[in-house]
């Protein structure tokens, strides 16, 4: 059996991190073909207190004085020693299986760079906007055609792209490392790299991961505003456009623009056209509450007002990246 390196980013995670680090040490992989490298943001929680406190020899804790992913990433697959590398996130619950299930299938398929499960996401609380967020970040009207996300394989299939992520050391040898230029995004990138050198990004079936979305509606704003902003330079990066649900976004900001500016002109028409797109989402809306176990008409209106924000915020983000470009890349990625 190979040995496995599994590098954790992570940032002021003082909420999950007990419960992350339990399914961690659940992982049904040989704990001696393991070594675990989380790598801390410069937490200011707590975090980095409570990891000192439980450290023991298979778990390194480094500093990641730069505070964003992929040089977290980097910094942990520089120092690491296993023939795979894995990707774990905190504010996340991974099935016992999850490590072998992945290097199982990569190691039996020589084509596949890059493999991941699905993601279910869960409320962080038990309030309305934390279960209007977790709806937006598992339904097509929120996220797309995320496969990720929304779908549950029965069989593996190729995809653009797959969450955290299980690679051959290799691969970082042929293709590089993490693009330090990207604060968000980082993993569409790589993947694209991946699919240029020949190989796929496969989802499997089998074990999901249990995502926490975010309890707070700016926090989850500014997230998808940041997704957004550094989506054009993945693109530009990558010479292409890879899904055109990225745009859909863009598209509706664009409109609202344009809608605004056509009161001066034509009121009767841009309050008719804002009253169509909005009346869209009222009427799209609730066939997508189907995972929400409560009640569905407490959270109607919620869901909608999350679902409109985010759709903005990303938009709003893209516009500003492609027209603006970065005046810098030092942004919060603070839970």
């Amino acid at each position: 059996m190979q040995k496995v390196s599994v590098i954790i980013p992570c940032r002021n995670e003082i909420e999950y991190i007990d419960v992350f680090l339990d399914s961690l040490r659940n992982q049904d992989y040989p704990r001696g073909l393991m070594e675990f490298i989380i790598v801390d943001g410069m937490s200011d929680d707590g975090t980095r207190q409570y990891l000192e406190s439980i450290a023991c020899e298979d778990t390194l804790v480094l500093d990641n004085s730069k505070q964003q992913v992929s040089e977290g990433l980097n910094l942990g697959i520089k120092i690491s020693s296993g023939d795979i590398i894995v990707r774990m996130d905190v504010h996340c619950v991974f099935p016992m299986d999850y490590i072998s299930t992945l290097v199982e299938y990569l190691l039996k398929t020589p084509n596949a760079g890059n493999v991941g499960v699905p993601c279910e996401t869960r409320a962080s609380d038990t309030g309305l906007i934390a279960a209007s967020l977790a709806l937006v970040l598992s339904t097509p009207i929120g996220v797309g055609g995320s496969a990720f996300r929304v779908a549950s394989p029965e069989i593996p299939e190729s995809v653009d792209t797959v969450p955290f992520g299980c690679w051959r050391r290799s691969i970082f040898d042929l293709i590089g490392v993490f693009d330090t230029d990207l604060v968000r995004n980082q993993d569409d990138e790589f993947n694209q790299r991946i699919l240029k050198y020949g190989f796929e990004v496969h989802l499997l079936p089998g074990p999901k991961v249990i995502y926490f979305g975010r309890a707070e509606l700016l926090s989850h704003i500014r997230m998808f505003y940041q997704y957004g902003l550094f989506k054009p330079l993945v693109n530009k990066k990558i010479g292409k456009i890879t899904t055109l649900r990225q745009l859909a976004p863009v598209a509706l900001v664009v409109f609202l623009l344009t809608n605004l500016l056509l009161t001066l002109a034509l009121p009767a028409i841009s309050i008719m056209s804002g009253i169509v797109v909005l009346g869209a989402y009222l009427v799209l809306a609730p066939f997508f509450l189907s995972n929400y176990s409560g009640c569905k008409f407490s959270i109607y209106i919620p869901f909608v007002c999350c679902l409109i924000l985010t759709h903005l915020a990303y938009g709003v983000g893209y516009l500003k990246g492609f027209v603006f470009g970065l005046s810098e890349k030092k942004v919060s990625l603070s839970r």
